[in-house]
């Protein structure tokens, strides 16, 4: 078969509209004929992206159309077409339907679609057949979605996804849409700054204070290393009553400052500020011995610890003390009723 296809002017409305009239009313949902105007409507809002064809054979002596439409929706939908074709009923169902399908794919792929979508009337199941077989797939029935004369029909959607070309995506929404435009330009900027060695901030960095850390937290950052081996340095609290932060000391630094007071009978250094004596939260409650008291079975526990070559770990726990619980005192016991409650006591 022979045929020609050429793109749809707005003078082809009457034609548009004939064939419409040569479609049986059971195939199609609209009763009746449209105006011409309608047509010429139709027909302006389908620009050169959403083409409408019509294709003809001499021989045979028909016409059909055929278009690629909008989707509904917003413009991140711009890549996807609806498949629309008008074809009288003499060849509906053949290989004609078949040509029109993979010619409209191979327009879609041209255009840069990466989606087709079609919704057909549920009864029409050889067309629906028709369609499966070169590459649709169901998405789902829409119940009750087109009224047609006096009942509520089903509408079956289906899909055929293309190849997708994203450079072309790209260079459409870069083309048309001012927010992409800005985007895509952000987002090459970004990557030739990291192709430089550019680090780009995308947050702003809040380092916490260690006091406001958990203990298992402040252990691990403590553990960490520069590459040449030295703790990493930290900001910590230089008055807890203020938010300023003070970089943490070296290994000589915190030596120095952990030495303490002078021991008895030593003298302080020239300059050195006097020592505080240090202040705990909770202390811990003291033994007659002077030593901190600990529960008896968490001093088993810790003593318990032995490293690799047999020495315990915690060497300066205090000692056991096991607590005793006062005894209980006695309680009196009631007399129970009907022994001798309210007689009076006997004289011996």
């Amino acid at each position: 078969m022979g045929s020609k296809v050429r793109r749809a002017k707005i003078s082809d409305a009457a034609i548009i509209s004939a064939i419409d009239a040569s479609i049986s009313e059971d195939r199609r949902l609209e009763v009746g004929r449209q105006p011409l105007e309608y047509y010429q409507e139709w027909l302006r809002c389908h620009d050169k992206r959403h083409p409408v064809l019509i294709g003809s054979d001499e021989e045979q002596g028909i016409a059909w159309w055929m278009a690629l439409s909008r989707c509904n929706g917003s413009y991140c939908s711009d890549g996807a077409a609806l498949v629309e074709m008008g074809v009288p009923d003499p060849f509906q169902n053949t290989e004609l339907i078949d040509r029109i399908l993979h010619y409209l794919e191979q327009c879609a792929v041209r255009q840069g679609y990466y989606k087709l979508i079609a919704c057909l009337d549920a009864r029409q199941r050889y067309l629906l057949h028709i369609y499966r077989r070169v590459g649709f797939r169901d998405v789902g029935t829409l119940r009750s979605q087109a009224y047609h004369k006096g009942q509520l029909l089903d509408m079956v959607l289906l899909e055929r996804v293309l190849p997708a070309d994203m450079e072309a995506l790209q260079r459409y929404y870069t083309d048309h849409y001012d927010c992409y435009r800005a985007y895509f330009e952000e987002e090459r900027r970004r990557t030739e700054a990291e192709a430089q060695g550019e680090y780009v901030l995308e947050y702003e960095e809040v380092e916490t204070p260690e006091d406001q850390l958990p203990e298992g937290i402040v252990r691990f950052l403590r553990a960490k290393r520069t590459p040449d081996g030295q703790p990493v340095r930290r900001m910590v609290p230089r008055d807890t009553a203020g938010p300023e932060l003070a970089e943490e000391p070296t290994e000589e630094g915190r030596g120095s400052a952990q030495a303490g007071p002078p021991a008895e009978g030593e003298a302080a250094p020239a300059g050195a500020p006097p020592a505080a004596a240090p202040v705990r939260d909770n202390p811990a409650p003291a033994t007659p011995g002077g030593q901190a008291q600990l529960p008896e079975g968490i001093i088993r526990f810790l003593k318990s610890k032995r490293l690799p070559d047999g020495t315990p770990v915690n060497q300066s726990l205090p000692p056991v003390v096991p607590v005793k619980l006062a005894p209980a005192q006695e309680r009196p016991q009631q007399p129970r009723h009907g022994d001798g409650e309210g007689e009076p006591p006997q004289s011996e």
